[in-house]
């Protein structure tokens, strides 16, 4: 029987991690130019950017989860940060200094979205298991996501609180500012992905191309194409 070229190109491509890392991580980066709110002080709710990073460490565990994770938030930096580029490089690849609040930006990008490689501690193959068996699709994913979505929440409040002079009066005033202005920026994100994934067509295209991209499925069905 010939193969036709989809055919060809998903035997060349199923488990390889070289192939699918890249593409999920420009996919992130695309989805990331989706952007639906942009609070005054910064900061950026995007549409599912979040969860598609997360789906490096689903995928294929913590160590490539929380590495491509990083490197997605230093990116994100770079093309989403409110300094310009040239004040980036000057401040932080030749002089390595800058103001307070610089480096609130940096963590807030490389820290806040490297927490999405916690993913990688919810193993992609537990769900396989769990589908056999009829239950809920990506059950761990939802899980790994929902804890790394709430320690970048966590770590969205105490950016705010620790490097912006908020002057907002009394500490819980402060915090409480922290909660609210990290809210618009992460939590309607994180909401609105997981409302998202949940949908059947979704949940299923994630189950679908985690089986294309680490060839659990395939291994002991050969003639699956």
């Amino acid at each position: 029987m010939r193969k036709t070229f989809y055919t060809r190109f998903r035997l060349a491509t199923r488990g390889k991690a070289i192939f699918w890392i890249p593409l999920i991580f420009l996919l992130a980066v695309i989805f990331s130019y989706f952007v639906f709110l942009t609070p005054d002080e910064g900061g950026i709710a995007t549409f599912m950017s979040m969860a598609i990073i997360a789906l490096v460490g689903y995928y294929y565990g913590p160590v490539p989860g929380f590495i491509t994770s990083i490197l997605f938030g230093a990116a994100m930096f770079f093309l989403h940060s409110q300094m310009p580029t040239e004040d980036v490089i000057a401040r932080f690849v030749f002089t390595l200094f800058g103001g307070q609040s610089y480096w609130g930006e940096v963590a807030d990008y490389v820290i806040g979205y490297g927490l999405m490689g916690i993913t990688g501690f919810f193993a992609f193959d537990k769900d396989l298991k769990a589908k056999r068996k009829g239950l809920m699709m990506n059950k761990n994913f939802i899980i790994g996501f929902g804890i790394a979505a709430l320690l970048r929440f966590i770590e969205g409040i105490w950016n705010c609180y620790y490097f912006y002079d908020l002057k907002k009066g009394s500490v819980w005033a402060n915090l409480g500012y922290s909660t609210w202005y990290s809210f618009w920026y992460i939590g309607i994100e994180v909401i609105l992905s997981l409302i998202i994934i949940l949908l059947p067509p979704v949940s299923s295209a994630i189950r679908y191309i985690g089986e294309c991209a680490t060839d659990r499925e395939y291994r002991s069905n050969t003639n699956y194409l």
